[in-house]
């Protein structure tokens, strides 16, 4: 993936993060914003996201959204989604306290369950608009190639057509001079170029 492609997926993933974060400490939680949370909670979010990004677009390029395996491979992407949100909710309860060290824990299972319920939508609303992204960026980039292509042909045509013309004119050239000045007509076969005919 190109350097400036990382740039721009992880400012788009910071602003992200950034909004969730607003609304999940301070309106969810009730949990105040400091700026240690908010450190902690945005390289736990975007580093989640910055790893699976290419991941996912990598899915996305290998089951696309498309005929003829359309059905199969939404049902693949569907499983990846459903798998994409059972490590999300593993990688937070791990992290679960390192984010909001003054909540409590509870067991594995039931904390894992809490995520995965209470971020199913929105991870899987995540999931789709990176697969759409994907889909979106490759039809683009197809749609550029093929003008690229349609102009070189074209170019390519009108080459084919003037050279038939240029030759046509130069040896009707030749023929007129051969009845005007031999001599000049000798020099357009040899170089190219004639000399002015006297009385011209």
């Amino acid at each position: 993936m190109r350097k400036n492609s990382w740039i721009w997926i992880a400012a788009a993933w910071f602003f992200v993060v950034r909004v969730s974060e607003y609304y999940t400490l301070r309106n969810d939680l009730g949990h105040e914003l400091t700026w240690e949370g908010t450190l902690r909670y945005t390289v736990v979010e975007l580093g989640f996201w910055l790893f699976m990004t290419p991941v996912i677009a990598w899915w996305a390029e290998k089951f696309p959204v498309e005929r003829p395996a359309l059905v199969k491979n939404v049902a693949i992407l569907l499983f990846l989604n459903v798998a994409t949100e059972l490590l999300y909710s593993s990688y937070r309860v791990k992290l679960h306290h390192f984010v909001y060290p003054d909540f409590a824990l509870h067991s594995f299972w039931s904390q894992s369950r809490t995520y995965l319920l209470d971020n199913s939508v929105i991870v899987a609303w995540f999931f789709w608009a990176i697969v759409g992204i994907h889909h979106a960026i490759k039809a683009a980039r197809k749609s550029e190639q093929r003008e690229q292509e349609l102009v070189k042909a074209q170019l390519e045509m009108l080459k084919a057509q003037l050279q038939p013309h240029f030759l046509f004119n130069t040896l009707n050239s030749i023929s007129w001079l051969m009845r005007e000045d031999v001599e000049a007509a000798g020099d357009m076969i040899t170089t190219g170029h004639a000399r002015a005919v006297p009385g011209d």
